[in-house]
């Protein structure tokens, strides 16, 4: 598993951290985020759902699948399907110009999902 991505309230795996207990199931093209804090897995958790009701079919969000205890930290973690590339991914250039049309897309889609969830609130 490689490290993808951290952030202020955990570090994102691909695939993910496997779980403990007879949690043996593995998830097809999936990430694990981890978290320092249970707190911050419950908060993260809580909002998801909240979303989840507003784009059920994962149109612009990407489905959870579990949460777990990843079993080498005893931290806990979430399950979301890989979404791909992320925007910070698809910008940086590395000397290279980012391909237009893979920006354009990427923010066009980011940009209905924002109205989405905006109109619905």
């Amino acid at each position: 598993m490689s490290i993808i991505g951290e952030g202020a309230y955990g570090t994102i795996y691909k695939p993910p951290v496997p779980c403990k207990g007879n949690s043996a199931k593995k998830y097809a093209n999936s990430i694990g985020k981890v978290f320092d804090e249970e707190k911050d897995m419950l908060e993260e958790k809580e909002n998801h759902l909240i979303v989840e009701k507003i784009d059920p079919e994962h149109k612009y969000t990407l489905p959870l699948y579990r949460h777990c205890i990843a079993i080498k930290s005893d931290k806990p973690q979430l399950i979301y399907k890989y979404g791909g590339k992320s925007l910070n991914d698809i910008l940086k250039t590395n000397g290279t110009i980012p391909k237009f049309k893979a920006v354009m897309k990427t923010l066009a889609n980011l940009l209905h999902g924002i109205d989405a969830l905006n109109n619905k609130k």
